[in-house]
């Protein structure tokens, strides 16, 4: 803002303290006729096509709104949390800026709107703020998914937000700039005006010394003349009695006994000014103590900024130390080692001091060069990139790493991060339950050990894909240079450590199986508690499908007696089902809804869904094993809704598959466990 880069204070000591003193309670009413602003604003939004509102810098309103649509002044700012988000939003984009205005959209509706701050020397002291226009980036879809954030009626909102005036990116900032301009003018024309109380207040100073003076010469002057009418009557008096010596002497002395008393009057007066020169030095002194004090406190809070930092970086590296998946950070043009983690070192079977200053060509790390030119290419081109790689450790011997890369810049260096699992034994496993599941064919599944053992690599998927959904999510936020902090890493960790405990229990299951045993891990579970557990694993996956979840939750704690592990299962299934069912048909309004109910003596689970409905012919069998309406691949064996009845009927309760009006449920009933202990 050049204009108030420029602004300066008044040279003259006493004017410059006043404006110091006068502008820190200046509020921008105190600088400009309401009336005369308001009606500035409501005519640039007439000729804008704009909404428009002056606030104060926290976002509260100063002037009247001018031009909002119905879907901000009666919807979104009619609810609770619609107003605090405008407040907040609008205190955002008032920021102040001397390079521009800001256009970005709004932290509430999500509409475009633009701000400009209006400071007096270089102090910010309102916000003129426009918007509530939209173009192709704001969707209906956005739009309701607000309306439910904010509890607002959604039919009502779509019809206000379809009645938002539309308009191009282009045009607002033009707009914008013009009302930065004009926030500058304002800007000045407050400066302006305090500058002129400063003067009127200095001109007030000048007359009244001025005044004080006159007064003081108009005294002077008075008792000059008295003693001049005196002087004069003395003479007449000499003149007429020129033996009257002693009476000439006599009135020279009362001069000089007037002339002392008058010295003496400047006396006390110089101990006056005396005085107030000690009261200005002790307030001098006041001042420089407390600026000694806030420096003090700026320099101790910079210290402990400093100590934060170390303690964040040192968190950073534990975190990049700690982290199950390999990391390393390599130059792009010839894979030169800056930094490995010890996963890494472990994956690649050398030491740390082995690798930092070699090249991937050093070690002989590629098995296929060519794969490595193709990452090059990749990142050169998007600047990540994500597939397998064959790599050679020390010992020589292969291995499959699953990779994600991105390429980053470095002191000017182009550089990569590397960020890999070891995916070979789990290809090995894949690769294994294929052969499986091709052999169990070929002996058309005779044998119920042999439909275990299929149920067995349908099941164990499960918690891989938990396992890769965790690991994945890991290597997200440290690709988007996010630092996970030591309690969400922690989190993460144990997440991974319940999936191959999972692993660990189906395989005992299978043995279990064998040896006519069955597993007794049972517990009180809480059914609201394991659908938490889940979404963390599949709440982004039913987002990322464009698919509402809505959650009717028991008050009741809906509590069974169960194993938390077996019932998650029940939930994954049907949710990695239902996102398969929804993909499948064309619609904008895709939603799950999970429902818990305790009634009497049963808990019940309903998982459903808005999508196809399920043919009744298909419903008499659907819960059979190896019957699927999809195709038989490697990865669709018919057997998850199975698997599902044997989970229910392991717990004593009862499966069912309906349709409905609005698509289909799967609803399932278990004994309530009443209490500690008590098995239903």
């Amino acid at each position: 803002m050049e204009s108030m880069k420029n602004n300066r204070l008044p040279e003259n000591e006493d004017l410059r303290r006043y404006f110091s003193e006068n502008t820190e309670n200046v509020k921008f009413e105190d600088l400009f006729n309401l009336k005369d602003i308001q009606r500035i604003q409501d005519d640039f939004s007439g000729a804008t096509g704009v909404a428009s509102i002056i606030t104060r810098v926290d976002g509260t309103p100063i002037t009247r709104p001018s031009n909002f649509c119905h879907l901000c002044i009666d919807i979104i700012r009619n609810t609770e949390r619609g107003y605090a988000n405008c407040c907040k939003s609008d205190a955002a984009i008032g920021a102040f800026r001397a390079d521009g205005p800001v256009v970005q959209t709004c932290l509430s509706g999500g509409l475009w709107d633009a701000g400009a701050g209006i400071a007096i020397g270089g102090r910010h002291i309102a916000n003129w703020l426009i918007g509530q226009v939209r173009d192709e980036t704001q969707t209906e879809a956005k739009m309701l998914e607000y309306a439910r954030e904010i509890r607002a009626d959604e039919q009502a909102f779509l019809t206000a937000f379809n009645q938002v005036p539309s308009m191009s990116r282009e045009k607002f900032e033009m707009i914008a700039k013009a009302l930065y301009t004009l926030a500058n003018q304002l800007s000045t024309i407050a400066f302006q005006n305090v500058q002129m109380h400063g003067f009127i207040a200095e001109r007030k100073m000048a007359e009244e010394a001025l005044r004080e003076a006159n007064e003081h010469l108009e005294l002077k002057v008075e008792e000059r003349t008295q003693e001049i009418v005196a002087l004069n009557e003395e003479l007449t008096a000499q003149n007429e009695e020129i033996t009257a010596v002693n009476e000439e002497l006599t009135a020279q002395n009362e001069e000089i006994t007037a002339m002392n008393e008058e010295l003496a009057t400047l006396n006390q007066s110089l101990e006056g000014i005396n005085d107030v020169l000690e009261t200005r030095v002790a307030e001098r002194t006041a001042d420089l103590t407390a600026t000694h004090e806030e420096l003090s406190a700026q320099f101790d809070e910079l210290v402990q900024a400093q100590k934060d930092l170390f303690a964040s970086e040192e968190m950073l590296s534990n975190v990049f130390q700690a982290s199950y998946d390999g990391i390393a950070v390599v130059r792009q043009e010839d894979g030169l080692f800056y930094s490995v983690n010890q996963s890494y070192c472990c994956m690649t079977g050398h030491e740390k001091d082995e690798l930092i200053g070699k090249t991937v060509e050093d070690i002989n790390l590629w098995v296929d060069p060519g794969q490595r030119r193709k990452l090059i290419g990749l990142l050169q081109e998007h600047g990540v990139a994500r597939f397998e790689i064959k790599i050679r450790r020390k010992d020589k011997t292969e291995r499959t790493w699953d990779g994600s890369w991105q390429r980053i810049e470095i002191n000017g260096v182009w550089s990569i991060v590397s960020i890999a699992t070891d995916i070979t034994d789990r290809k090995l496993i894949e690769a294994e339950n294929v052969a499986n599941i091709q052999r169990m064919n070929r002996l058309e599944r005779l044998s119920s050990l042999g439909t275990l053992a299929a149920g067995v690599a349908h099941e164990i998927n499960q918690p891989l894909q938990a396992l890769k959904v965790t690991a994945d999510g890991m290597c997200y936020w440290l690709e988007q240079g996010k630092c996970l902090d030591q309690e969400q890493a922690k989190s993460d960790c144990n997440r991974i450590s319940r999936s191959a405990e999972r692993i660990s229990s189906i395989v005992k299951r299978l043995r279990d199986f064998v040896n006519r045993s069955r597993s007794a891990d049972m517990e009180a579970v809480n059914l609201n508690e394991v659908e938490k557990s889940v979404l963390d694993l599949l709440e982004h996956r039913i987002k990322s499908h464009s698919i509402s979840l809505r959650e009717e939750l028991s008050q009741e704690q809906p509590i069974v007696w169960g194993n938390s592990t077996r019932l998650e299962e029940i939930y994954i299934n049907f949710l990695v089902n239902a996102i398969q069912a929804l993909d499948s048909v064309d619609q904008a309004d895709k939603e799950i809804v999970i429902t818990t109910d305790c009634k009497n003596d049963k808990v019940v689970l309903e998982i459903s869904n808005n999508g196809p409905f399920i043919p009744q012919e298909v419903i008499a069998k659907i819960f059979d094993p190896f019957f699927s309406t999809k195709s038989t691949n490697g990865e669709n064996m018919g057997l998850g809704l199975s698997i599902i009845q044997s989970i229910v009927s392991e717990h004593g309760g009862h499966i069912s598959a309906v349709n409905h009006d609005k698509g289909v449920s799967f609803r399932i009933e278990f004994p309530k466990h009443r209490s500690e202990g008590e098995k239903p």
